[in-house]
């Protein structure tokens, strides 16, 4: 079963033809959240009972980074349309706001907000985490030339505590096992 919107409801302009197509419904029932007067916070337009307002995602209802604010606002649209007698379906979830759906539509939108910025944290505190261990390191090449130096430091401990801020491990992961011959060091 094939369902019929009556409008839908896009966040940028740059969607509302994609809408149209995926809709079939004619330019002046696609609202625009880009467009003066129809946006969902303050409609000029409104909706009869039994009506479907189609939505990519329940997030295009709000334009807020802060995740608290995109929850009221997403909230408020939805209450919105279902004061109106309609229902929200999501086109990316096939979900309707009746029957209790409306909460776990917001809730599944924040979750999607909500990764993503815990993304952009996770990376960045990953990026200050390699900048603390390498910091007061010696630089890799001339580790490199101290690793591999088997007249000097004939044990590789000694090596590993010639090297400034580096570690059995990380000699061994970023350096490579020696390459050193079997046996007794050379005499010098």
């Amino acid at each position: 079963m094939k369902l019929k919107f009556a409008r839908a409801y896009v966040a940028k302009a740059a969607d509302q033809h994609a809408m149209m197509q995926a809709g079939n419904l004619p330019k002046q029932h696609v609202k625009c959240g880009d467009v003066a007067g129809q946006n969902i916070a303050d409609p000029d337009w409104t909706l009869r009972p039994g009506e479907l307002l189609a939505v990519n995602s329940v997030r295009d209802f709000t334009g807020a980074i802060s995740i608290t604010a995109a929850h009221g606002e997403i909230a408020a649209a939805i209450e919105w349309v279902q004061s109106q007698g309609a229902e929200v379906y999501e086109l990316s979830s096939g979900e309707r706001t009746g029957k209790g759906k409306g909460a776990q539509m917001v809730s599944r939108a924040l979750s999607k907000m909500h990764g993503a910025v815990r993304m952009k944290d996770a990376q960045a505190m990953q990026a200050n985490s390699v900048k603390a261990r390498l910091k007061g390191r010696m630089p890799k090449a001339e580790a490199l030339r101290l690793w591999c130096d088997a007249r000097r430091f004939p044990r590789y401990q000694d090596a590993i505590a010639a090297m400034t801020g580096w570690n059995k491990a990380s000699v061994y992961k970023e350096l490579g096992p020696r390459d050193v011959g079997a046996g007794r060091a050379p005499k010098r």
